[in-house]
């Protein structure tokens, strides 16, 4: 089974139910839970944080990328020890900081930082550095559709005050 990067957007009352219950946290992410709205992105965690490198897009705005899906902070480390978990950990981001890595999603303009990527597509590949995912097609027609679900996932978060987890499955 391939692991790809999941992210939930939860209300806080729910976050704080996964820190105290692994039971909680093990259903949500079994995709168990009700009303819990969810975005898989997939393998391309890693070169988005790249090609927001490489675009050198200011760094308070590459952070909110990577906080977005790496989190601030453990869930519930009793659930490493829970069932049969990978051995990534569940990490969180409060609401408040949601709305903070929303407000500097929002400024992100996904054309200009693809822009960054030669138009060939396998020089746009190498560009990504070593071991870059394995695109049938030019990296920009996958990774900038995910980038702008990123955003607009984190986006509706803010609006309604929720958290977000995230974990790899």
């Amino acid at each position: 089974m391939a692991v790809t990067q999941q992210i939930a957007r939860l209300p806080a009352e729910l976050l704080a139910e996964c820190r105290l219950s692994v039971e909680v946290l093990d259903r949500l992410c079994s995709f168990k839970a009700a009303g819990v709205d969810h975005l898989d992105l997939d393998w391309a965690p890693r070169d988005l944080r790249r090609v927001c490198d490489l675009a050198r897009t200011d760094g308070r705005l590459r952070d909110a990328v990577r906080d977005a899906m790496a989190g601030d902070a453990e869930v519930n480390p009793e659930y490493a020890e829970y069932g049969d978990i990978a051995e990534h950990p569940v990490t969180e981001l409060t609401p408040a900081r949601v709305a903070e890595i929303a407000g500097c999603l929002r400024e992100l303009d996904v054309e200009t930082i693809f822009a960054v990527l030669p138009a060939d597509a396998e020089l746009a590949k190498a560009a990504l550095g070593p071991n870059p995912l394995d695109f049938d097609n030019h990296p920009t027609d996958y990774l900038a559709p995910h980038l702008t679900a990123l955003r607009d996932f984190y986006e509706q978060a803010a609006q309604r005050g929720q958290a977000t987890i995230m974990w790899w499955d």
